[in-house]
């Protein structure tokens, strides 16, 4: 992951794979500082473990902010941020953080296509202008994610992802973003030849078979395998295991309405 994205001060992995504080630590030891998650527990864990740089890619509405504001407030030592996709998300991260003194960083949310949250970047300079006079809120940059573009051919992933962003780079560079923060797995191999991109990949870190499958391209090693017997094959597309462990999925596409017996 380091290799591909040119060097850790490139990386934001998203913890949401692992949970986990003895990964992050590895990261850590890797020199990798900064890290995104999806939830507050997983804010406050990697606060808990030393994480310096924390974005938290969820944006916050009470009562969950208040609660967020407050976890800052307990780990001085990390820097946090956040997303707004419009003005009133931000003006409650300003008025909250008024009444400490202190500054809410935000990252704008932006939509480029996947349609889940965020704001369509032709939208978004006029929120980055309202922002700005906001004297609570440091802007922080942009924040797209991308998990809608996951095809299995490289070549048509990079032409979804580079038509997808190119609204983007045209926004950040309107504004004069100071960073901005792109992808997840599928496409960070895409987004890691751009200039002065962040990449926020998270499932390479556990690799997984699905991944594998589809994204072929990528180099992970599956994060890990389970050896058994198989017992009984009662009908194709159906195995029995000897024990009763999670089932692991066959490598041949199974027939429509099939199912695993364990």
């Amino acid at each position: 992951m380091i290799a591909m994205a040119g060097g850790p001060e490139r990386l934001m992995p998203h913890v949401k794979t692992h949970k986990m504080a003895p990964v992050v630590r590895m990261q850590m030891d890797k020199g990798i500082r900064r890290f995104k998650c999806a939830t507050l527990a997983e804010a406050r864990m990697l606060a808990e473990t030393g994480a310096p740089d924390i974005l938290l890619a969820y944006q916050l509405n009470a009562p969950m902010a208040e609660v967020f504001v407050d976890l800052q407030r307990q780990y001085p030592d990390s820097r946090f941020a956040s997303l707004a996709d419009n003005i009133a998300s931000a003006e409650l991260m300003n008025n909250l953080h008024a009444q400490f003194n202190t500054k809410a960083r935000l990252y704008i949310d932006i939509d480029d296509g996947m349609h889940r949250t965020g704001i369509s970047p032709d939208k978004a300079r006029a929120l980055w202008t309202a922002m700005q006079q906001l004297s609570n809120v440091e802007p922080a940059g942009l924040h797209v994610y991308d998990g809608h573009i996951r095809d299995a051919d490289l070549e048509k992933r990079t032409l979804q992802c580079d038509e997808a962003f190119a609204p983007v780079a045209k926004l950040a560079a309107e504004i004069h973003a100071p960073e901005v923060i792109a992808g997840g797995t599928p496409t960070f191999p895409i987004h890691a030849r751009r200039q002065r991109v962040t990449c926020s990949p998270g499932t390479c870190l556990l690799w997984d078979e699905g991944y594998g499958t589809g994204l072929s391209d990528q180099p992970f090693l599956v994060a890990a395998q389970v050896l058994t017997r198989v017992i009984s094959k009662p009908q194709e597309g159906h195995i029995t295991l000897d024990r009763d462990i999670r089932p692991f999925p066959l490598k041949t596409q199974l027939p429509s309405g099939s199912s695993f017996t364990s």
